[in-house]
């Protein structure tokens, strides 16, 4: 596991992407953002600072960053909602889960997998799923 978050770490460039706006559209996100969000060539950010990893997505106009620590429950604010998320590995696979306190959306999961030197980014809400590949820049 070490080794394979250790690969991850740096910054990445989206060079392929499949059903992203039917994604964005599962998780509730108006017409606009989802067209803006589907044209954008985003940028995946992924350090570490002992033992807490950071993520972060730069579009431009919707950037994220989150902070946590593998095995440790947090919480997180996404589009508006409060999340209780939760970071663990399967096999060489970060999981991500994002489980809305209020059940006002539905619950997402993202993992992260290193494929041939590309960072997979597989992101599932309800029945669709979303694929992203990422080139180390």
């Amino acid at each position: 596991m070490a080794d394979t978050l250790y690969g991850m770490a740096g910054t990445w460039k989206l060079t392929k992407s499949e059903n992203f706006e039917d994604f964005l559209r599962e998780l509730g996100v108006n017409l606009i953002a989802r067209k803006m969000a589907g044209r954008s060539n985003p940028l995946q950010e992924i350090s570490l600072n002992s033992d807490e990893i950071t993520l972060k997505t730069i579009t431009g106009f919707w950037d994220t960053e989150t902070k946590f620590k593998i095995g440790e429950e947090f919480q997180q604010k996404s589009n508006g909602v409060q999340q209780k998320c939760l970071a663990i590995w399967e096999g060489e696979t970060m999981v991500l889960t994002l489980t809305p306190i209020d059940g006002s959306v539905k619950s997402q999961k993202t993992t992260r997998t290193l494929i041939n030197g590309e960072l997979h980014v597989v992101m599932t809400v309800g029945d669709v799923i979303c694929t992203r590949i990422y080139q180390k820049q």
